[in-house]
């Protein structure tokens, strides 16, 4: 896959996880839907005033479409984010991105809560997608947020918000993973308008999807 197909593919799953339509997207960046598929497809190289306007539509930023360059690859600080690692450093260079599973107690709900958490080892640019379900060959989801994954002094870090939504934001925090380990424990933060719309809670994260 080139880098015209991985970044058409970004694009598809962020209009997915926003819940527009490909007529939807491409009327918001003035192309015709014909055009707008064959970026999704990769069958055309993108200008980057298009991505930008592509960006602007998703309310994400720019860096997010972009997978990570050859030099990024290979560069002396890569795989920087090194959670649920396989350990295969030849494994971990060949797959940058890793996804997680978080599951936690939503009391609004007054039920468990799951989402699926993409982050990239090399930036830590992470998204989120809450209640995440299977839309055809991509991802759909009630709620999106993203945002960076950081570690630092043996501790990991995501602060995430909604791109519709500047004052929702989830801080999430976990210690490093022991070697071996597929699950981690957690404390997890969402703040949002309103009285009872900011909770904590323990939250777990794991390597895998849980039965």
């Amino acid at each position: 896959m080139d880098i015209n197909q991985k970044t058409g593919e970004m694009i598809r799953k962020l209009r997915n996880a926003n819940h527009m339509s490909l007529d939807e997207l491409a009327r918001r960046i003035h192309k015709s839907k014909s055009s707008m598929s064959k970026y999704e497809q990769g069958d055309v190289k993108l200008d980057l005033q298009t991505l930008d306007e592509i960006a602007c539509a998703l309310h994400v930023s720019l860096h997010a479409l972009l997978p990570p360059s050859e030099s990024d690859r290979f560069s002396p600080k890569e795989m920087t984010i090194r959670l649920f690692a396989s350990g295969n450093t030849k494994a971990e260079q060949a797959e940058s991105k890793a996804s997680v599973y978080l599951y936690f107690y939503g009391g609004a709900i007054n039920d468990v809560r799951t989402a699926l958490i993409e982050l990239n080892r090399l930036n830590g640019e992470t998204l989120m997608y809450c209640d995440p379900y299977q839309k055809k060959e991509s991802i759909g989801c009630s709620f999106f947020y993203q945002g960076k994954t950081e570690y630092f002094d043996s501790k990991y870090r995501m602060t995430l918000h909604n791109h519709y939504d500047e004052n929702d934001v989830f801080y999430i925090q976990c210690a490093d993973a022991m070697a071996g380990s597929d699950t981690l424990m957690g404390l997890l933060s969402h703040f949002a308008a309103g009285q009872f719309n900011s909770f904590s809670t323990k939250c777990l994260l794991s390597k895998t999807a849980l039965p």
